[in-house]
């Protein structure tokens, strides 16, 4: 009788789930996959040891044999390489045996004279899989040489920790993991997006939920593992150094929490590793005290239980689910082809890609409060969801400012940007019930968002002033905000710092158009100006023929003001750090601009003159 469809399929479902559970299995708790290590392997240079050194020469007449134990300190010992000194033996072999702890063989070999390395290192394959903590035996013996073998001895400083006994010297060679932990983490998320893939061709009924947590998870990985590792830009050679100096305020903090001096200075959780004058001493700890530094301590806390580059992995992680998020959000709102330019352009941007794992600037805080303006946007008529979104708004730049200052202007722009638009739309289109929702709306979070950076300033200023608020925030005012805005004295701050305190805004403006970098990967940073136009000239053509979108002109103007709050209100800021706030122009101005010119190809090549995606553009009117 034949068997019914369904039962096939489920077969095939527990089939594949089982290969990939057993994969999965071998990747992370076996560890199967590794390879050679021999790169790892500390050779001493013998030539180079003083002859004092040296112990008493073993010989070893045909048919004399010599061994000692060890203990491999690792999993996976792939070998064992010896050495051998000049020898007057030229005929015969040399038998080296492996025994276990009750003298069982488990595996020897024969070499020819002519085929070893003397004076030289020589090395065993290992053919059984020896337990680490366990003991063995190494057995070298002269088989049919008539002159006896010279084997050397060494001082106990030359001999590995693995050695139980004897002074023979010897180097152990492990397998590694073809795979770092982070790399494990990223193919096992690949991996259960194609087996949510392969299930959603298996159960119909669901395909498309199914289809959709798979794609998400994917892109998701794809954003994590670019930002962990930039797979998208191989030009950008600064990636692993990038803002390491920022980076060391953090490592500094993870160190001096766990050297105990962590509490030395309450109030501030980054710190510097400043060296000591002479040289000589490890050097002292210094706290940063330009803010408080929520992310030193929260690193700090985690250095307990993993390492940097897992903390490297959560903030990149962190960073594409709050870029997801914020794609779908722009998805429900304004089409895919948006929601694609998006994701494409933190996908493909050299900045968003160098910023995404740095452990300082922890960029997925920079981007949460977008996602919040989002989803408020999104859910606008509903009360409950409003007041949810001021309470995160709050919570937000809290977070933010307690990890620092910069970019804070352009971030709380982003928290309001796609509501502004929709308050300006409402407005032109006579819409007052919805415009004063709106306008509630971007009060609220404006406020929430002021709040929050509010109390960060506060905590910050209590320390600064050892308790006093008042004296603290003056101190703030004056050493930190003066120098890095437009009111500070290069009297008061020194020479170093003319240059950004006299620079013109204009002057600001002109540098930030000029790109150093790729806008993408692939469009050349030059491109930027042309970048800029060509959506204007578009907006012109479509009002002269009467089908301007007033939407995309909207989203043009308020993204482009985002950045530009920065470069104007910390100007001096911004005229020393060309090599990082290019990124703010990622704040959705260069999505915007090449959504625009998509958009229009898009139309063109559709022969229509409304967006594929979203309602109708306005069409002319006689």
């Amino acid at each position: 009788m034949k068997r019914p469809r369904w039962s096939a399929r489920n077969a095939g479902v527990v089939a594949v789930t089982v290969l990939l559970a057993a994969f999965l299995v071998l990747l992370g708790p076996m560890d199967w996959f590794t390879h050679g290590g021999e790169g790892l392997v500390d050779f001493p240079e013998i030539s180079w040891i003083p002859e004092e050194e040296f112990g008493e020469e073993i010989l070893l007449a045909e048919g004399e044999s010599f061994e000692f134990q060890f203990v491999p300190g690792q999993k996976n010992l792939s070998g064992v390489f010896y050495y051998l000194g000049a020898q007057d033996a030229v005929q015969g072999t040399l038998g080296v045996t492996v025994l276990d702890s009750s003298a069982n063989i488990l595996q020897t070999e024969a070499a020819a004279w002519e085929e070893i390395h003397a004076p030289g290192w020589n090395k065993i394959t290992l053919q059984h899989n020896l337990k680490q903590g366990e003991s063995y035996c190494l057995r070298i013996t002269n088989e049919g040489s008539e002159l006896p073998i010279r084997l050397l001895t060494l001082d106990a400083r030359y001999i590995p920790e693995e050695n139980v006994s004897g002074r023979f010297p010897v180097r152990y060679c492990y397998d590694v993991p073809t795979f770092s932990s982070q790399e494990k983490i990223l193919i096992t998320m690949v991996t259960i997006a194609l087996w949510l893939l392969y299930l959603a061709e298996a159960f119909s009924a669901s395909k498309k939920r199914i289809q959709k947590a798979a794609i998400c998870l994917l892109l998701t990985t794809l954003l994590t593992w670019n930002g962990m590792y930039n797979l998208m830009d191989y030009g950008n050679t600064d990636f692993k150094t990038f803002q390491s100096d920022s980076e060391e305020l953090v490592t500094g903090a993870i160190d001096a929490y766990q050297a105990g001096i962590y509490s030395g200075q309450p109030g501030y959780a980054l710190w510097e590793h400043k060296p000591a004058a002479d040289g000589a001493s490890p050097g002292f700890f210094e706290p940063y005290e330009s803010q408080y530094g929520l992310q030193g301590a929260v690193f700090a806390k985690l250095s307990k239980h993993i390492g940097i580059e897992m903390m490297h992995l959560c903030c990149a992680f962190a960073f594409a689910v709050v870029g997801m998020l914020i794609v779908y959000l722009i998805l429900q709102r304004y089409g895919r082809l948006l929601a694609g330019v998006f994701y494409g352009t933190l996908l493909l941007s050299p900045w968003t890609t160098n910023f995404a794992r740095n452990l300082y600037w922890v960029e997925f805080t920079w981007f949460i409060p977008m996602a919040i303006g989002l989803i408020c946007a999104w859910k606008i008529h509903s009360k409950r969801c409003r007041w949810l979104c001021y309470a995160a708004a709050f919570l937000a730049l809290l977070i933010k400012s307690l990890c620092g200052y910069e970019y804070v202007s352009t971030i709380m722009m982003g928290l309001i940007q796609f509501l502004l638009v929709d308050l300006i739309l409402a407005l032109i289109s006579r819409e007052p019930k919805k415009a004063a929702v709106l306008f509630k709306a971007i009060l609220g979070l404006g406020v929430a968002a002021l709040t929050g950076f509010v109390i960060a300033l506060m905590v910050h200023a209590y320390f600064k002033g050892s308790g006093d608020i008042v004296y603290g925030l003056e101190c703030i005012y004056k050493v930190d905000v003066l120098r890095r805005t437009n009111g500070g004295n290069m009297l008061d701050y020194g020479r170093d710092y003319a240059n950004s305190l006299d620079s013109s805004i204009w002057f600001v403006l002109c540098r930030y158009f000029r790109w150093d970098t790729q806008i993408i990967t692939g469009l050349d940073g030059n491109l930027f100006p042309l970048l800029c136009m060509i959506p204007l000239g578009i907006f012109w053509q479509d009002h002269q023929k009467g089908r301007l979108c007033v939407q995309d002109l909207l989203l043009y103007l308020v993204t482009f003001c985002a950045p530009l709050s920065w470069f104007v209100l910390a100007k001096a800021h911004s005229v020393v750090h060309p090599h990082m706030n290019f990124v703010l122009w990622n704040f959705g101005f260069v999505q915007i601009c090449f959504y625009v010119i998509l958009k229009k190809l898009t139309c063109l090549l559709a022969g229509r003159q409304k967006d594929p995606e979203g309602p109708a553009c306005p069409e002319k009117t006689s």
